[in-house]
């Protein structure tokens, strides 16, 4: 260190005619002195590796008083360019330390930092950006108080930087200010949810140590109106408060987070426009056990959405198969439900409810109100599949159209209700569902349209093959770029319709069989040409079906 003034004065009484010194005192004092290197100083930090000065230099005032193996004082530090670790992540900026030392015992390795303050003026460091060639983020502001800072290693002060000082290190340190950063956060639990946090805020933290880790009574609070969370494949980000608290006994700790978000926006973390808006979020993630490295294992999380819009429902298309003639084309829609995560398994509900939409289905339009509750159970978070069994499809007060052309005028309620009985669901983009289903319906129209497509003045013999309140079963398989629907069956009226068919490249493909008393038909649908069979057809069919393709 090199500086214009330095300042040491010695002092004490003398007692007796040998004039032995009592109370000793030192004292030293500087001014505008340089510290070429700031490194040197990162062996006398009290949590050394989770906090480190690498690299800059700096300048320096202060005064120190030593008596009786007892340090106090304080000092000052300001430098551009200081590079260095906080909670073990690189940053490089300006910094500015106000090192207050009301306490400091040397040789039993106590230490009173209470008063001190920090700020930073820092971006993560090179290498560590985000993008094309990982620029540095912009500068962010680190601006903390720390009201109460009592450590105690039983260790000398020449010590303290050493490992066995840090798994010794007990005591309480209470902070507040304003963070850069909350993804401090992430490294406090583990990885089976894919969680994370980050924005910056206004933090109150009240940390216990217990040889050298969090201990039980610890607490964290951050509020921001730039609070992001991440969980599983999806981002959520706005105003709300952020926790985090050690709990249970001290000799088996665990604790939680908890995210609160007043107001937010949700996508998936592959896609850059979001695609609900909500005014509550709630995460809740709790770890039963404290690793040896303060991370919380074994992990619970329940995730709870209250009425969430979606502006445009459009959005889920990108969840249909592409080309397959499945599309929403309007509608906006609420979004509500709970997951609750458990390790590597998940499951939960939600409810989406949307009025006016319309869904078009080859080329059938239906308008209406659409109900999904989707039941999630035995979750594989790995691979994202889930047993769908007990999902449920409403579609209510609604019109089937079958000719944009000749839209009917005044038709009468169109209704249908889906029932997934079994099957299992995996949640990507495009969605993947394998499901046997129960279905009821107005009438069969829908089903009958996509094999006999009507002409001008010829509607004689749909009009024949829809049936009214018929009720049936079928299985459904969606996949990247085909939906298929195999061995559908539906009765009503006297009737029997069963049909095989698939949706691909924007066309239906497939075979129906129609039965009423002792008249019979089947019908042969490739790309657009349609062929009957009118003799034999039920045998026709059961052929047909026993040799379909099952990819």
């Amino acid at each position: 260190m090199t500086g214009k003034s330095l300042a040491l004065t010695a002092s004490g009484r003398y007692q007796g005619a040998a004039g032995v010194p009592t109370d000793p005192r030192l004292t030293l004092a500087w001014t505008d002195a340089l510290v070429p290197d700031v490194a040197v100083l990162s062996p006398y930090l009290p949590v050394h590796g989770d906090f480190a000065l690498t690299s800059g230099g700096a300048r320096t005032k202060g005064r120190l008083e030593y008596t009786v193996k007892v340090l106090s004082g304080g000092l000052e530090l300001a430098g551009e360019d200081i590079q260095g670790l906080v909670f073990g992540e690189p940053v490089e900026g300006r910094l500015d330390l106000g090192l207050v030392i009301p306490r400091a015992d040397l040789a039993g390795g106590r230490l009173d930092l209470s008063g001190s303050s920090i700020r930073m003026q820092a971006a993560v460091a090179a290498g560590k950006g985000k993008g094309k060639g990982k620029q540095a983020a912009p500068a962010l502001v680190t601006e903390l108080r720390f009201p109460l800072a009592q450590l105690d290693s039983g260790l000398p002060w020449g010590d303290l930087g050493k490992r066995q000082a840090r798994q010794t290190l007990e005591g309480r340190v209470k902070a507040e200010g304003k963070i850069a950063n909350i993804d401090i956060l992430n490294r406090f639990v583990g990885g089976e949810h894919r969680l994370g946090f980050s924005g910056d805020g206004r933090l109150s933290a009240d940390l216990r140590l217990r040889r050298g880790r969090l201990a039980t009574g610890s607490s964290l609070e951050v509020r921001s109106e730039r609070i992001a969370t991440r969980f599983l494949d999806f981002e959520a980000w706005g105003g709300g408060v952020v926790k985090a608290r050690i709990s249970g006994k001290d000799a088996r700790p665990g604790g939680g987070v908890e995210v609160d978000l007043a107001h937010y926006q949700f996508r998936r973390l592959d896609e850059e426009t979001p695609y609900i808006q909500g005014k509550r979020l709630e995460i809740k993630t709790r770890g039963a056990r404290l690793d040896q490295d303060s991370v919380l294992r074994d992990l619970a999380t329940e995730i709870t959405l209250w009425q969430a819009e979606i502006p445009d429902m459009r959005i889920y298309n990108r969840y249909l198969p592409k080309d397959s003639g499945l599309s929403v084309l309007s509608g906006k829609g609420e979004l509500e439900g709970l997951l609750s995560l458990k390790g590597l398994t998940g499951g939960g509900d939600l409810v989406l409810s949307a009025k006016d939409v319309a869904v078009r289905i080859e080329d059938q339009t239906l308008k209406g109100d659409l109900r999904i509750h989707t039941r999630l159970r035995d979750g594989d978070l790995n691979a994202m599949t889930f047993d769908a069994s007990g999902t449920s499809i409403r579609f209510d007060q609604g019109i089937l159209i079958r000719d944009q052309a000749r839209a009917p005028q005044g038709a009468a309620v169109w209704w249908a209700e889906v029932d997934l009985q079994e099957g299992r669901m995996t949640w990507k983009q495009p969605l993947r569902l394998d499901a046997s289903i129960g279905l009821r319906m107005r009438d069969s129209g829908l089903l009958v349209n996509l094999f006999v497509k009507p002409k001008e003045n010829q509607d004689w013999l749909n009009d024949l093959l829809t049936i009214r309140n018929v009720s049936g079963k079928a299985r459904i398989r969606m996949r990247d770029q085909a939906i298929d629907l195999q061995d559908a069956r539906i009765d009503g009226e006297g009737m029997l319709v069963l049909a095989n068919a698939r949706l691909r490249d924007e066309r239906v493909a497939g075979e129906l069989y129609a039965q009423y008393g002792v008249l019979s038909a089947g019908v042969e649908l490739v790309g657009k040409e349609t062929t009957w069979h009118l003799l034999n057809a039920r045998a026709w069919f059961d052929q047909r079906g026993n040799g379909q393709d099952g990819d």
